[in-house]
């Protein structure tokens, strides 16, 4: 349920097109291994998914949201939706083509390094691989 939770609290506004692919970017890096090897594993990862994370002025009212969600209990209708969410996608194809990483522009107050690269540490910048919903997905160069 870890990946259902953090699925409900990264994409429950966006269009079912997004929340597929936000569930596709936890799957691709379940797959990758970089950050883990099951679902769960990825979505605890540190400083993955702001769900998790530490509470900053740009994410409290995101993460009072998320402990409300927490605790709702595994039946919910909401995570067993999200959850089955997950299911679905795991298998079927990528729409966002391997994005690993994305992030919501109108919600950020910088743009990631992941997007722009970072040449003093050896960064590329990432590929863009498509907007679903108000997300902007990105894989490695």
């Amino acid at each position: 349920m870890t990946a259902a939770r953090t699925l409900y609290q990264e994409a429950r506004g966006e269009s079912v097109e997004g929340q597929r692919a936000v569930a596709h970017v936890i799957i691709n890096r379940r797959n990758l291994g970089r950050w883990g090897n099951s679902l769960g594993a990825v979505c605890l990862a540190r400083s993955q998914f702001s769900a998790w994370g530490p509470v900053t002025p740009s994410n409290s009212e995101m993460l009072s949201d998320f402990r409300t969600s927490c605790a709702l209990p595994d039946d919910d209708p909401a995570l067993v939706a999200f959850a089955g969410l997950i299911v679905a996608a795991d298998g079927a194809p990528d729409p966002t083509g391997g994005a690993i990483y994305y992030y919501n522009p109108k919600a950020v107050t910088h743009t990631p390094t992941f997007v722009t690269g970072d040449a003093a540490a050896g960064v590329k910048p990432g590929t863009f691989c498509g907007q679903f919903g108000s997300q902007l997905f990105y894989k490695e160069a």
